[in-house]
This record gives C-alpha cells, structure tokens and sequence, in this order.
C-alpha cells in the first residue's frame, strides 16, 4: 500500500494533513498502517489524526519533528524509545491507554511550543504515586501553552499554570503548587465523589489566591444521581488583585440539565 502511494505522488509536494480512522484492525492490516503513516511522516506531515480502535500506536510518529497537530484516538501507548516534537502547537488525546504514567509526562515535556492542549478519559494501566520534587515525575517545558481542556486526573494542573484559558472536568482534589500568572478564564465541572465532597470548596479558594489576573470563573455542579437541576456558579471579577467578596459578582443559575429525564 505505502510502495503504490509513494510512486504515484509527486514528490515534490509535502503532505499537509493526514486523518487515519480505522474501527476494527486485523493481522493483514497490522504492518500495513505502519507502514503507511511511516511514508506519510516522511513527506513532512503537518496535522495528524488518528484513531486505531485501541490498536498499537506507531510510536515513531512521536519523533516527527514537522508535526503542528496532532490527535490521538482510542490508542495504546505501551513503549517508545524518545519523544521529540519541536513543532507541535496543537496535541489532544482522547480514550489514550497508557502502560505507565511517566508516559503522558514524557510526551508533554517534548512539546516545546505546544499552545493548545485537550486530554479526556485516559487510562494508565500501571499507576502510581510519586513524589513530585523527583526528577522526571513532573511536565516540564509548557511555556507557550495559552488554552486546555482537561477531564480526569491524569495530567497535574500544575503543568498548565501559563495557560490564559482552562477548562478542567475536576474529579478529585488535586495539590495545586504553582502560581497560575497568566490565567484570566477558567471553567471547573466539579464532579466529585461524595466522600471528597467536603474538599470541593476547599480546593476552589485555595485556586482563587493562586490566579491574580482571573476575570471569569464558570463552576458546573453536575446534578446528583436522579436530580434534574444542576447548578452553575458564574463569577466575573472586577479587581484583578484581590477574590473577596467586593471583589466579584456571583451569579448562580440553576438550570434543566438535558441528560435526565
């Protein structure tokens, strides 16, 4: 497949995007898609979509140093030699299984530029706590990162603190160790479960101080099991300096959420 695609084009081209969806992966196309994104990767692929049905992931991918985007979808990420991705600006991974968490922090920390970044629903098979002061358990690099859209508790918050602009699905109180300098906008699903409900509100103040430039705070209380209202606290800041309460507005509104019945 990738011999036939590579005589038929014009090879002075390069390959400006690429979108791979595959829902079911058998033995005869196993070393074909391989194969096929290798021969892409060579024309300098800009934007990379893929989505292999929780299949391998061809890791060599992670070393395309012309890569701008790149998304991952329903993928297993079991091992790969090194990380290089100097040009990557956008990176979003949904459905991403990960043999081991050091994984998702060795991607991150090779993304230089990286500006945008979307993380939903992954998995680490072999999980485990480790101390953050050492080396190698945290992200580091993300300077250029303006936007993130974050569900689950797979990537620390605190690898986003350059970011202007957060979305985070939070589940459990994590530790917030750094200052958030540049964020002006942030939208919290607080989705808790009910034996760390007493830390919800907790962890809200002590993001507050931590924020100096915030100006609009969204937080989405998901309606509990069999209620039909949910509540949506809405809080613009007029002060810049300081979260009290002559410090902001707070509006709350309760609202039909659409999934229940």
């Amino acid at each position: 497949m990738s011999n036939s695609f590579t005589t038929q084009r014009d090879k002075t081209v390069s390959i400006l995007s690429l979108h791979l969806i595959c829902r079911r992966c058998n033995r005869y196309c196993k070393d074909d898609i391989p194969n096929f994104v290798n021969t892409v990767v060579q024309w300098n692929v800009q934007n990379l979509n893929i989505d292999l049905s929780n299949s391998l992931f061809p890791t060599f991918v992670l070393t395309t140093k012309s890569l701008s985007v790149l998304k991952l979808k329903r993928l297993l990420l079991d091992d790969f030699p090194s990380v290089d991705l100097p040009s990557l600006k956008f990176l979003r991974l949904e459905s991403v299984t990960f043999t081991h968490y050091s994984y998702i922090i060795d991607i991150l920390s090779a993304c230089p530029v990286l500006e945008e970044l979307e993380a939903k629903d992954l998995t680490v098979k072999k999980n485990y706590r480790v101390h953050r002061d050492c080396p190698g358990t945290y992200v580091t690099g993300l300077f250029n990162l303006v936007r993130a859209n974050i569900s689950g508790r797979h990537v620390s918050y605190d690898c986003l603190n350059n970011a202007e602009h957060l979305q985070l699905h939070v589940t459990v109180p994590c530790e917030l160790h750094k200052m958030f300098q540049n964020l002006t906008y942030i939208e919290l699903a607080l989705d808790f479960l009910p034996r760390l409900g007493f830390f919800k509100w907790n962890w809200v103040m002590n993001l507050l101080p931590k924020s100096p430039k915030l100006q609009t705070l969204i937080i989405d209380e998901p309606p509990k099991l069999g209620a039909s209202i949910c509540k949506i606290y809405h809080a613009k800041f007029k002060s810049t300096k300081h979260h009290d309460n002559s410090g902001c507005q707070i509006r709350r509104v309760r609202c039909k959420d659409p999934n229940v019945q």
